[in-house]
């Protein structure tokens, strides 16, 4: 067959073919149409051309047609006989197919078709691209190819395990293997927290919270910020255990060793007074019952004053330990302030304490200053009624009350506290008799129209003495004035020859001669300054 279409296109080289479709028996040159046996180009030969038919399978679809009863086979061109047609871009025959060079369509298998062709590692047609599974110059995706693509994190065609990509074409991150930036190691599945990397990837050490004890690691605790002195965890990651000179918080002491009897015992317990052991230094010790007066106390100390316990067995009524103070709420010998106890006690109010019960001594039994008018007669008192009242039988200086006191009693017309007999109040605390005058301002005042001379007045008033002159004497002109109006003188016009006026003071007449008329009691007393005297015998 191959043979025959050789023989054909070479005959028919001219490019005219029969048309099978036609049924006329026509020829076509191009675009012409002829009768069968009319001739164009190279001359036809006589020999009629035919097909013929073998067993063996051809390749195309043989056209026949017959011509005035003879039947003349031509071979129509088409995809997979081998010869690469019009139209074609190859036609590799029984080797045309899905996966080869050409395809069944006679086209050339290219990347982007689809199909995967010769020296392709894959092609998806239209969904080939380079972020997709089959890249755009269809090879697969693969890491490092400098395109992420599926299952790819990042993809920057590089294999350094410390940048932005591993080259796993993965985000770096702890636990990967690969030690970045802000890490100190990556062990990758090996992390551990006990381990020389954490699982932070961060190197293993004493105060990160992380116990390391293994892979090397020697520590026995970690607690991280609560590592310390005092803890259960010490700074060097440590446990805190009894006889390390460190006191943990669940250890009342810890003195380094692990002896007793020196305060501390050998399994870290304070040696201490209520342990029902009476260690160095205390007197008992019954494991402090509560009981303070049993002869020990919870000091486990023997009962005392100042103890700050209150002992009924040692008859105390109180005990403030440090607090006790004679001048307190509860004194040195644990008993409550009182008034005899001999101390002053201010909150008592207590002036004095002299510690005895005898009331008229400087102190009394109310721990009081003694003093004039508390009642009580004290040895340098006369008497003591304990009142303020000055003009009873007692007087406020304690003094008996009597004539010549200076304090007017009842049934005394006055008390001049003096012993002068003859003045205005007499030894008798009584007023004197004012002859020829009026008693006023403790004054005898007398005045006389007679022109009476000093010794004459004396005479009239049972006195003796001679005129005389006082100079300097100095006339009280309101009071003159006042005693004038008492004794009915006018103080205008005429009321004789003259004006005698005076009064007696300590057996002394003090006298004062006025002209005719004295309408100005002030020019009286500047024009006659002296007071005529006349002195008693």
């Amino acid at each position: 067959m191959f043979f025959a279409l050789n023989l054909i296109t070479a005959c028919g080289s001219d490019g005219t073919t029969t048309d099978s479709a036609s049924g006329d028996g026509s020829t076509s040159t191009g675009d012409a149409t002829t009768d069968v046996g009319t001739t164009t180009g190279t001359p036809t030969t006589d020999t009629p051309t035919t097909t013929s038919t073998t067993d063996a399978p051809t390749t195309g679809t043989p056209t026949t047609g017959t011509t005035d009863g003879d039947t003349t086979g031509t071979v129509v061109p088409e995809c997979g006989d081998g010869i690469v047609d019009p139209g074609e871009e190859c036609d590799d025959g029984a080797d045309n197919g899905a996966g080869q060079a050409c395809n069944a369509t006679c086209a050339s298998n290219i990347c982007g078709d689809g199909d995967q062709g010769p020296g392709e590692e894959c092609d998806d047609g239209g969904d080939n691209g380079d972020t997709k599974s089959c890249k755009s110059n269809c090879t697969q995706q693969i890491c490092g190819d400098g395109f992420p693509g599926p299952g790819e994190a990042c993809d920057d065609g590089n294999q350094d395990d410390t940048d932005a990509c591993t080259s796993t074409c993965g985000v770096p991150a702890c636990g990967d293997g690969f030690t970045q930036d802000g890490e100190g190691c990556d062990d990758g599945a090996a992390n551990d927290d006990h381990g020389a990397c954490t699982s932070a990837c961060q190197a293993n050490v004493c105060g990160d919270g992380f116990v390391f004890d293994s892979e090397g690691g020697a520590e026995e605790c970690d607690l991280g910020a609560a590592n310390g002195p005092g803890q259960t965890c010490n700074a060097e990651c440590k446990a805190n255990v009894c006889g390390d000179n460190d006191k943990s918080a669940d250890e009342p002491c810890d003195d380094g060793n692990k002896v007793g009897g020196d305060g501390c015992s050998a399994s870290c317990q304070l040696e201490e007074c209520g342990n029902d052991v009476v260690d160095e230094g205390e007197a008992c010790d019954d494991g402090q019952d509560g009981n303070q007066d049993n002869g020990c106390t919870d000091n486990c100390a023997e009962p005392a004053c100042g103890d700050s316990f209150t002992q009924a067995s040692l008859m105390e009524q109180c005990d403030e330990g440090a607090g006790n103070n004679n001048t307190g709420t509860c004194t040195l010998t644990c008993q409550f302030p009182e008034c005899g106890d001999s101390f002053v006690q201010a909150s008592l109010m207590e002036e004095c304490d002299d510690g005895n019960t005898v009331n008229d001594d400087a102190c009394s039994n109310t721990c009081k200053t003694a003093k004039c008018g508390d009642s009580i007669k004290q040895a340098d008192e006369e008497c003591d009624d304990g009142n303020a009242v000055n003009d009873d039988a007692c007087t406020n200086l304690c003094k008996s009350a009597k004539c010549g006191d200076g304090i007017l009693q009842a049934g005394e017309e006055c008390d001049d506290g003096n012993a002068v007999n003859d003045d205005t109040c007499n030894n008798m605390c009584k007023k004197p008799l004012c002859p020829g005058g009026a008693f006023y301002a403790n004054r005898c005042w007398y005045a006389s129209t007679q022109c009476e001379s000093a010794a004459a007045k004396c005479a009239s008033v049972g006195l003796t003495g001679a005129d005389g002159f006082v100079n300097g004497l100095t006339w009280d002109l309101a009071t003159m004035t006042a005693v004038a109006g008492q004794l009915g003188l006018a103080t205008g016009g005429d009321v004789g020859c003259c004006v005698e006026f005076g009064w007696i003071e300590n057996n002394t007449i003090y006298t004062h001669n006025f002209g005719a008329s004295f309408y100005n009691w002030n020019g009286c007393f500047s024009n006659f300054p002296t007071l005529k005297v006349c002195n008693p015998q």
